[in-house]
């Protein structure tokens, strides 16, 4: 009877370590979640000031903010043309004719 007595209690301990080591597990968790639902909010505020850093600082907004300012934004921040992409199928049949 005292061996009964002695294993059931031994279970019960057992049980209600598993219970509280259970617990303990679910509040790390819900403390991990909250933290990174804060890093997450972190990393979107900082794209946000990324992008409207880039947008005051792009070499357009600064030539715009030049001129408005009645200074010479100079040819480093003028815009340019673009390239004209050139045919390639057209340059490979042109190239055996030149030489």
């Amino acid at each position: 009877m005292l061996k009964l007595f002695a294993a059931i209690l031994g279970f019960l301990l057992i049980g209600l370590a598993v219970l509280g080591l259970q617990h303990h597990k679910l509040e790390i968790t819900s403390q991990s979640v909250k933290l990174h639902n804060e890093i997450v909010q972190r990393q979107h505020t900082l794209w946000d000031q990324q992008v409207l850093i880039s947008q005051k600082t792009n070499p357009l907004a600064l030539a715009e903010g030049l001129k408005k300012a009645g200074m010479s934004p100079g040819e480093a921040l003028t815009p340019r043309e673009k390239p004209k992409p050139v045919n390639r199928v057209e340059g490979d049949l042109i190239a055996p004719l030149r030489r």
